[in-house]
């Protein structure tokens, strides 16, 4: 049987504080988040994806696409103000191993 569809937070995208050289990619697509893209992130991790993919990802997973680990159901959005730098840290490790291979 399928796993439930995890229902996580979401949030746009912001470029603020960033170089435009910076380019971060959703793990999921390997597209590179662009400004006000929709995304939600795994709580338990902080790993953020596009908000479809990660979507996409939970109706048949119940793990992180990049760390395994579980993910915590949360429903809502987070308003930018409760959000920290450190939520919107995208996948500097992901860009890496893309990059080796």
């Amino acid at each position: 049987p399928a796993a439930p569809a995890v229902k996580l937070g979401y949030f746009p995208y912001s470029m603020e504080g960033r170089s435009a050289s910076e380019k971060l990619v959703c793990a999921i697509c390997l597209e590179v988040f662009v400004h006000e893209d929709i995304c939600s992130e795994v709580p338990t991790c902080r790993h953020v994806f596009h908000r479809d993919c990660i979507d996409a990802w939970t109706k048949c997973n119940t793990t992180c696409p990049l760390c395994r680990v579980n993910v915590s159901i949360v429903i809502g959005l987070k308003k930018r103000s409760e959000r920290t730098s450190c939520q919107l840290f995208c996948f500097t490790l992901a860009v890496t191993c893309v990059r080796r291979n």
